[in-house]
């Protein structure tokens, strides 16, 4: 097949499946909103991969007008985040970027449309956090109403939404990882947990990040202190769990037990034993010694 009718061919294809999901997404009461979040990405990569930067945004753009014919508006601004994260994946891949960029770039991506969703066309798109929220604290007040009040929770509104931003511009990478190589796209980049080892200087950042958080909100109680805290405790725990993830690898146990040590997060004294591994290993770089 001719390279021009090849293109042309593939771009309508890609758009025809906006199109298609767009509709059974409609007419199943929004089943397909998370495919097309996460698995929607993957075409936009692989036309972009092979195709121009321009080509790849006229496809874009021709799927985005079809869906904004036959979709709902939720499903609208998600497919135009999906088009925006696969263009942008494609160009990092095709110019071999750094993982870190690669990875960034997702993320913010993914926690803008998390903004736009939850905040600036809540109503639009039929969203409540508040609200959910409320139903979930309701559910759990009587394991953790004596510590954390729904006021506090409500607080946290932003720092959710920024959190379910980095998780889904995560999932969307391992996904890219996980089938971009068996369509033949070089994605050399390892995005396991496992990998994550921060440098001294942003162990430092953390931990000036929670002594800040700490005591600001001690003198002031203003929430954007806890917020600091709050992010710079998670990160060290991912850090933690990092290292967890590293050693269960290197002694080949079984996926359950790393399964079984991730979910024991939700207990409140091993998220502090986390953190402190992850402060130990950035700065004794204790997987660096185990290695040897």
């Amino acid at each position: 097949m001719n390279t021009k009718t090849k293109k042309i061919t593939e771009g309508a294809m890609i758009a025809a499946m906006f199109g298609a999901l767009s509709l059974i997404n409609t007419y199943t009461a929004s089943t397909f909103d998370l495919f097309i979040l996460y698995g929607m990405v993957i075409p936009i990569v692989y036309y972009g991969y092979h195709y121009s930067l321009q080509d790849n945004i006229i496809v874009s753009i021709t799927s985005i007008i079809v869906i904004f014919i036959t979709g709902v508006p939720y499903f609208c601004i998600s497919a135009i985040f999906s088009c925006i994260e696969g263009i942008y994946v494609a160009e990092c891949l095709r110019r071999i970027c750094n993982k870190r960029i690669i990875l960034l770039g997702v993320i913010v991506f993914a926690c803008i449309n998390n903004v736009l969703l939850y905040e600036v066309f809540s109503s639009l798109v039929g969203l409540d956090i508040t609200q959910e929220i409320q139903s979930t604290y309701s559910l759990l007040s009587p394991y953790i109403g004596n510590t954390i009040s729904l006021n506090q929770m409500l607080s946290l509104i932003p720092l959710i939404i920024l959190l379910m931003g980095i998780l889904e511009g995560y999932v969307i990478i391992l996904i890219c990882n996980l089938v971009l190589p068996r369509l033949h796209i070089g994605f050399p980049h390892n995005y396991h947990l496992s990998s994550m080892h921060l440098s001294k200087t942003s162990g430092l950042l953390l931990l000036l990040m929670i002594a800040v958080g700490i005591y600001g909100y001690k003198i002031s109680s203003i929430t954007y202190y806890e917020y600091l805290y709050l992010v710079g405790l998670m990160v060290l725990m991912l850090q933690g769990l990092s290292f967890v993830s590293y050693y269960c690898i290197c002694h080949y146990y079984p996926n359950y037990i790393q399964i079984i040590l991730f979910l024991s997060i939700f207990i409140p004294l091993v998220i502090y034993v986390y953190v402190i591994l992850g402060i130990v290993d950035i700065f004794l770089d204790i997987r660096g010694n185990y290695g040897k």
